[in-house]
């Protein structure tokens, strides 16, 4: 199993699904493509770059100038090309800024183990109404994104796709918990693995991640991937997780271009 093409082509196949499902431009050219979702700013994203074109200035520059002038999103999403330290200094010479580092990571279904727990008063539910997608939206808002950044319009039109589940961790009825599962072919991505504020510490984002885990299996995925932010390494880890590739996230520089 090729670890690190599952990885990036789960991420890619993601967005495209938001994007074709949700009724988003999509567009596809010959060393990228891009989401533009002209109602939010999720996902609008540049992504599927060409890795061998990653560290030629010209080519940074073309998708830097095509960014000022609003043609393209202001964000990129890629896996790091073999000489990030250039790839870094190349797009900060044209006005990029990586705002975020992923980690990518995944485990096989015969290398993960059930934890027992009795969930910490965590209930986990199947996001299958819409109070509860109200519910979902508002703390991957509050958590995850800043304010408003998740269009629930968008959201309304994919929630209940069926390669896709989304689920809600409750404590004594308050939403404290969210994770979405992706599947395509025997691969399935996690995303949206997120707890509020007050109620990080109790292992929620475990359990919630999971049930999610335990779902996929169970729908005959052989392989889960996901893109863990720093502070969430060792929790992956501790489930099974191994890592596997870097990815960048970078923001063309200024509100103007938001």
């Amino acid at each position: 199993m090729d670890y690190i093409q599952a990885i990036e082509s789960n991420l890619h196949q993601f967005y495209e699904f938001i994007a074709l499902k949700g009724g988003l431009e999509l567009i596809e050219k010959e060393h990228y493509s891009y989401v533009r979702n002209h109602n939010a700013s999720w996902p609008n994203y540049v992504f599927r770059i060409n890795l061998d074109w990653l560290q030629q200035e010209g080519f940074i520059s073309s998708l830097t100038e095509k960014m000022r002038k609003k043609t393209l999103p202001p964000f990129l999403v890629t896996l790091e090309p073999d000489n990030p330290e250039k790839f870094y200094r190349i797009v900060e010479k044209h006005g990029m800024r990586q705002i975020f580092s992923w980690t990518g990571m995944a485990i096989e279904g015969a290398h993960y183990q059930e934890a027992d727990h009795d969930g910490g008063g965590l209930k986990v539910f199947n996001v299958s109404s819409y109070n509860l997608l109200a519910d979902w939206i508002n703390v991957v808002n509050n958590s995850l994104f800043n304010s408003k950044m998740l269009d629930a319009g968008l959201m309304k039109n994919l929630y209940q796709i069926k390669q896709m589940n989304l689920y809600l961790g409750m404590v004594s009825g308050s939403p404290v918990a969210t994770s979405l599962s992706f599947q395509k072919n025997n691969v399935a991505g996690l995303y949206m693995i997120a707890t509020m504020p007050d109620f990080r510490g109790y292992g929620y984002g475990t359990i919630i991640t999971r049930h999610a885990i335990e779902q996929c299996f169970k729908q005959d995925a052989r392989y889960i991937v996901l893109h863990s932010s720093p502070m969430a390494e060792n929790i992956y880890r501790k489930i099974g997780f191994r890592e596997y590739c870097k990815f960048g996230v970078l923001w063309m520089v200024g509100k103007e271009y938001r």
